[in-house]
């Protein structure tokens, strides 16, 4: 099949929201990556409604370098919508998605690039955009090769969710069971995706892309090992965002349940998948429920209430080993007990207490959480709303 040599061979997408110092700084390395890669990158960038200049900034980029694109939603419409408009906009051969605050490494965009242009019929691919060079370490343990069949390729794919699936190793997730840098995919395979895909937004849309292609698609699948952008590593080392107690399970554990429910995939591939995401589902709510007791301490009993009944509530998601269970069951009684909480609360902002400043920050209106970054409102009655 002839290329078009008039169609960009990566369109590097990116869903950006009231981080205009960090996607600036993201756009001195892109403009950079496409000079080395000679025309052959096109950035997409969907602003979804910031009020912090973003919008203004990127006009300007536009305005000076042809490659770019911008577009900007009326209001925030969450992640995932915003994520599809970026995607949407894409003329390259390939697309790829970054986030607004992850640092750029221009040879390694630049290699990419060639690695894409030798052929144009991979389906999706995986690149090494890990956020800790252990993850990159397994992928160049488990995939050897660059390039897979469908078939090979979901079997070792498997094999790392069956290895991971674990509760000692349920601390952690896993960077290619879903953080978004970590895939790219050929454009003819999102045009094909997006209708049977349509109403997934949950947050994890990019998964569910990956996924379904993985499981309705044949082609061959790219493993670029090289980092092109360095994940989880903001430019700005700067935090704007927490999670809040019961947050880390909605959004990494219920929202991608219900990201694939109802998807034709790969039943082996779903199996062990669901395994591995309610092991780690376990961790995140004991976790959460620890986490909930260092608020108990800088909430009032209005708001700490309606917090503990959105903790308590990810229970219902999970299928808990019987020792799980009865720690739980423990621990639900004990934390009635002020005494408890007191003691508790102490030992794990002593033992957390970068965790705890964060919570400081939210409640005095320094960070964000994530509903607020989705545009939602906040669960509490008023940042401002801690013991006096």
């Amino acid at each position: 099949m002839a290329v078009n040599k008039n169609v960009p061979v990566l369109s590097i997408c990116i869903p950006t929201f009231q981080r205009k110092n960090a996607l600036e700084q993201t756009l001195h390395g892109l403009v950079e990556s496409e000079n080395l890669a000679a025309g052959k990158l096109e950035i997409c960038i969907s602003d979804n409604g910031s009020t912090d200049g973003t919008f203004e900034m990127l006009k300007r980029y536009e305005k000076k370098y042809k490659f770019i694109h911008i577009r900007k939603n009326p209001k925030n419409l969450g992640f995932d919508s915003n994520l599809l408009s970026s995607l949407k906009m894409a003329r390259g051969r390939y697309c790829w998605g970054i986030g607004d605050d992850d640092t750029v490494v221009p040879e390694n965009i630049q290699k990419f690039v060639r690695l894409l242009d030798k052929k144009s019929s991979f389906m999706v691919g995986i690149t090494g955009a890990m956020a800790k060079q252990k993850d990159l370490d397994m992928i160049i343990r488990k995939f050897p090769k660059q390039e897979y069949s469908s078939k090979e390729f979901i079997d070792i794919f498997i094999s790392v969710i069956n290895s991971s699936s674990r509760f000692i190793k349920s601390n952690q997730d896993i960077p290619i069971l879903g953080f978004f840098p970590c895939y790219f995919f050929s454009n003819g395979l999102l045009k094909h995706s997006f209708r049977a895909l349509e109403g997934k937004r949950y947050g994890w849309y990019h998964l569910a892309l990956f996924f379904y292609g993985l499981s309705n698609f044949e082609g061959s699948i790219l493993v670029n090992k090289e980092p092109p952008i360095l994940h989880g590593q903001s430019i700005e080392h700067k935090k704007d965002n927490v999670l809040l107690p019961g947050d880390e399970f909605i959004l990494f554990v219920d929202r991608r349940a219900d990201t694939l429910s109802g998807l034709n995939l790969d039943s082996k591939l779903r199996e062990s998948f669901y395994r591995w995401l309610n092991i780690r589902g376990n961790y995140v709510y004991v976790k959460s429920l620890v986490q909930l007791v260092l608020l108990s301490q800088m909430l009032g009993k209005s708001d700490y209430d309606t917090l503990k009944n959105k903790v308590y509530g990810c229970e219902r998601r999970l299928k808990m080993p019987f020792w799980i269970y009865l720690a739980v069951l423990v621990f639900k009684t004990m934390e009635k007990s002020s005494i408890f909480r007191k003691i508790l609360a102490i030992l794990y902002s002593k033992l957390h207490s970068a965790y705890a400043r964060q919570i400081d920050g939210y409640l005095k209106g320094q960070l964000h959480s994530n509903d607020d970054r989705e545009g939602k409102s906040s669960f509490l009655k008023s940042k401002n709303s801690g013991k006096k």
